[in-house]
């Protein structure tokens, strides 16, 4: 995973719990799978309902700006999305492999007036942490890296119903 040293906490056991890998391409019903997948992942961690839908709200813009920028809306390029959880931080990372961005990228922290950067707001709202990589590890693209403190909802189980024993 491509979340940086700042962002990995140590969980219960020191390591990350689990880690997920999922690629899409750059288009609009893979990027609505990718949201309910983080949704559902961050439930199963034991996420309150509103922080699993602030997960999926901060992806869904993360993934929606690759396939605008990086890709032009374009149905042509991979956007994966590196999930984690180490106990207590849900981690995760977009990233792009579009052609290299040459203006820095930052999350602004008042609301844009117009134009573009609303979706990077809202992410730094929603996130706890959020860091933009530019080029991503490859040389190429946009890497959006955020996560999320897990308030666990007791009314939720950590385990998914269908683990096996």
């Amino acid at each position: 995973m491509t979340i940086p040293s700042a962002l990995l906490h140590n969980g219960p056991t020191g390591t990350m719990a689990w880690t997920l890998t999922i690629r899409v391409y750059s288009e609009p019903t893979a990027m609505r799978t990718v949201r309910k997948l983080v949704n559902s992942a961050a439930r199963m961690a034991g996420a309150s309902e509103q922080d699993a839908y602030d997960l999926e709200v901060a992806v869904g813009e993360a993934v929606t700006n690759a396939y605008l920028h990086a890709y032009e809306g374009k149905i042509e390029g991979e956007i994966d999305v590196d999930l984690g959880y180490n106990g207590k931080d849900f981690l995760v990372s977009v990233h792009d492999g579009g052609k290299p961005v040459t203006d820095r990228i930052t999350v602004p922290q008042s609301p844009p007036e117009r134009g573009h950067g609303r979706g990077l707001y809202l992410i730094g709202q929603l996130m706890d942490e959020v860091h933009i990589v530019q080029p991503d590890r490859n040389g190429r693209g946009v890497a959006v890296q955020m996560s999320k403190k897990i308030r666990r909802n007791h009314h939720t189980p950590s385990r998914s119903p269908f683990t096996l024993k």
